[in-house]
């Protein structure tokens, strides 16, 4: 291993420190009286730290959005896997997973859900709202696939 591999796990890992402590403020604080500043305190960073990884607070906070969206696409794919035979096993399945993202990542969907009501996503940079897109796109069509089957089978009506 070296030095490259050493400073991107380092990169990493001190990307993944910002985004908890994120996670952490804003839970005590909310979305809009979280702060940058408040932010690298609690990861003890300064604040030129995070701007190094982050464009801009939305940005951060889009970065949270995007793990919820990357680990339901994830819930998304083990369903797929699964391969189940009826409706109410997949909506049981689907339930389920979206639960498991709601209590591991409820921040992210707060996020999500602020930004699309007060049209902020236009805000982000656009390397971000691609990832948003993709990711989006990419769960409608699994969730679309796992519906698809129930209704090529007449299990349910389209």
């Amino acid at each position: 291993m070296g030095i490259q591999d050493r400073k991107e796990r380092e990169r990493k890992q001190r990307i993944e420190l910002i985004l908890e402590s994120a996670r952490k403020v804003i839970t005590k604080k909310g979305y809009s009286s979280t702060t940058v500043e408040e932010i690298a305190a609690e990861a003890e960073v300064s604040t030129a730290t995070i701007y190094l990884y982050f464009k801009s607070k939305d940005d951060l906070f889009m970065a949270l959005a995007v793990k919820c969206l990357e680990f339901v696409e994830e819930e998304l794919d083990r369903i797929e896997s699964k391969n189940h035979k009826t409706f109410t096993e997949d909506i049981d399945a689907l339930w389920k997973a979206f639960t498991r993202a709601f209590q591991k990542y409820k921040e992210g969907l707060v996020v999500i859900h602020i930004f699309q009501q007060f049209g902020i996503l236009t805000s982000i940079s656009s390397e971000q709202r691609e990832i948003i897109n993709s990711l989006g796109r990419d769960i409608y069509n699994k969730i679309r696939r796992i519906m698809g089957k129930h209704i090529r089978s007449e299990e349910i009506i389209d």
